[in-house]
């Protein structure tokens, strides 16, 4: 009986750009695996219209993917306040409001 071996998440080499805070200094995010959503062509799709949509659908997107759960709401409104550190103006600078071109290689150059 053939059994299929375990599928792993490839992970990419090369982490996304840093992201600078309050103070200017840069922080490096973790690689993102290379099959997660920000790879997959419908899951930005659908997050652009979205995003064109508004403010308040976004808002209200957020509150109903946390329900009623007083832990994941406690959690988004953490996970805001980390985002509201970026500075808009260093985001698009580095084309952080953007997806990008290609989504970072996997494997020697």
């Amino acid at each position: 009986m053939n059994v299929p071996a375990p599928t792993t998440r490839l992970r990419n080499p090369e982490p996304p750009h840093p992201i600078a805070d309050r103070s200017g200094r840069l922080h490096q995010p973790a690689p993102r695996p290379v099959d997660s959503p920000l790879s997959d062509a419908r899951f930005r799709r659908l997050v652009d219209h979205l995003c064109r949509l508004g403010v308040r659908p976004v808002g209200e997107f957020l509150l109903q993917l946390v329900g009623t759960n007083d832990d994941a709401r406690t959690s988004l409104v953490m996970l805001l306040e980390q985002y509201q550190r970026l500075h808009e103006d260093v985001v698009q600078a580095v084309d952080g409001d953007r997806w990008p071109d290609t989504i970072f290689p996997v494997g020697p150059r």
